[in-house]
């Protein structure tokens, strides 16, 4: 029997809603319940695909658009949740 207790993420802070072009934008600490993995995923202006972060600590906005992250938490059962953010930089 598979256990269907949904994971949680806990965020320490907030993510930034805009960022100037050549800036490091930085990802927000998050924590997720137990046993729970996270994963952040990011897409840049004019992308059609989320692709995974490798550095967790942010990434450099290279170009003005909306930049679309996203953070899933997700366990052994298939159980996951996600939070979404944008952020428009100029």
């Amino acid at each position: 029997v598979k256990g269907n207790t949904v994971p949680t993420i806990k965020f320490d802070g907030e993510m930034v809603k805009k960022a100037n072009v050549g800036e490091v934008v930085q990802f927000i600490k998050a924590t997720v319940s137990d046993g729970a993995e996270l994963k952040i995923y990011i897409s840049s202006p004019g992308a059609n695909k989320l692709e995974s972060v490798t550095d967790c600590n942010g990434f450099k906005a290279t170009e003005r658009g909306i930049y679309i992250v996203r953070y899933v938490a997700s366990d052994a059962n298939g159980n996951f949740v996600t939070k979404t953010f944008t952020i428009t930089v100029e």
